[in-house]
């Protein structure tokens, strides 16, 4: 990360049903966070799409019609 001014750290943990989130935090977002810290890093972007996936009981929630 040396010489970056911002970091965009993307990542996505599909286990939607832990109740403890210390196994995630072990995906590496604490190292990444103090890897960006001890470099000096200006901006550190966090970004996830856990929300994003998901099953719906009742079929797709839009359809597309072409």
């Amino acid at each position: 990360m040396r010489g970056c001014g911002s970091v965009f750290y993307s990542v996505v943990d599909p286990r939607f049903w832990l109740t403890d989130p210390t196994p995630i935090y072990r995906n590496g977002l604490v190292n990444a966070m103090d890897g960006a810290l001890a470099a000096g890093i200006e901006r550190f972007i966090f970004t996830s799409t856990m929300g994003t996936l998901g099953l719906n009981p009742t079929g797709p929630a839009f359809r597309c019609n072409r």
